[in-house]
């Protein structure tokens, strides 16, 4: 399926806000498989805030990455 679906981020407080940044080596996503598809502009940006609901029952769009290449997500808490 192209482009890949949305990954939820189950367990969340739903009436709190998070946000959520890459963490890790793959920051900058050097192994991001770029020509692949658009850039991801909560990436581009830094990362999002978005409260849990959304996070846990849509899910956010994740990076496409080469099979070698992982990320890691830093989900914070706002208030």
């Amino acid at each position: 399926m192209w482009p890949p679906p949305a990954v939820p981020l189950p367990g969340l407080d739903p009436d709190r806000t998070f946000r959520v940044e890459l963490d890790g080596p793959a920051r900058d996503l050097d192994g991001v498989a770029a020509r692949w598809g658009a850039p991801l502009p909560w990436v581009e940006a830094g990362g999002v805030a978005l409260p849990g609901r959304v996070l846990g029952e849509g899910g956010l769009a994740m990076p496409v990455l080469f099979a070698d290449r992982a990320v890691l997500l830093r989900v914070t808490a706002t208030r």
